[in-house]
């Protein structure tokens, strides 16, 4: 089991994503990745490098001065 801060930064970008009317398959399709690998790093049962949390970001509309503020 990852630890709490991915499980609660997945949890966040999760919410994030669903504001902004997208499937975790849309979003994939964004990323060009896999579902699965959205779904795991929403789950937090993946850990997202820092490349791929600042495009998953951009991905889905976040700013990421936000999950910095939340986060820090």
């Amino acid at each position: 089991m990852k630890d709490n801060f991915s499980k609660s930064l997945g949890e966040w970008l999760a919410e994030k994503r669903k504001s902004k009317h997208l499937t975790q398959l849309q979003a994939s399709e964004l990323m060009g990745c896999s579902s699965t690998r959205i779904a795991n790093w929403e789950q937090g049962t993946r850990d997202m490098s820092a490349k791929e949390l600042v495009r998953y970001c951009e991905a889905i509309g976040v700013d990421l001065n936000e999950l910095v503020r939340i986060f820090k």
